[in-house]
């Protein structure tokens, strides 16, 4: 019963896993999406020269930062996977049940803060330094 719904979780984790993420052959390296955002940005702003260099400089650093962060994730998933087999083994298949349901409902709640906060006004002040 435990191995089974384990199963079924594990299955439900990976299919959820493919759709939202586009297949490792497909994904773009940092300094592809940088060049990528940045092209959109000079498009979309009509940025000057050195605009371009420096917003391209940004993202160039941001990505990185963003692909470090994306493999630490997968390694606290991974982390948090095993912690779900560990208790799998000590727990009778009701508290397992229970205990899946009590890190559902703790997950919920924290999107939901999380949306309030983003929900927030953005201050739209442009920078008092920079140029026009």
């Amino acid at each position: 019963m435990k191995t089974r719904l384990l199963s079924v979780l594990m299955m439900v984790m990976i299919a959820l896993g493919a759709v939202a993420q586009p297949p490792r052959d497909k994904m773009l390296s940092p300094e592809q999406r940088a060049s990528k955002q940045a092209e959109m940005m000079q498009k979309r702003l009509k940025l000057t020269d050195d605009q371009m260099k420096k917003v391209t400089d940004i993202n160039m650093r941001f990505a990185q930062k963003m692909e470090e962060l994306r493999k630490e994730m997968m390694k606290a998933g991974e982390y948090k996977y095993k912690k779900d087999q560990e208790m799998e083994k000590v727990l009778t298949p009701e508290q397992f049940r229970e205990y899946l349901t009590l890190k559902d409902k703790m997950r919920n709640r924290n999107m939901e803060m999380r949306k309030h906060k983003m929900e927030k006004p953005l201050n739209n002040k442009a920078p008092e330094n920079q140029e026009k």
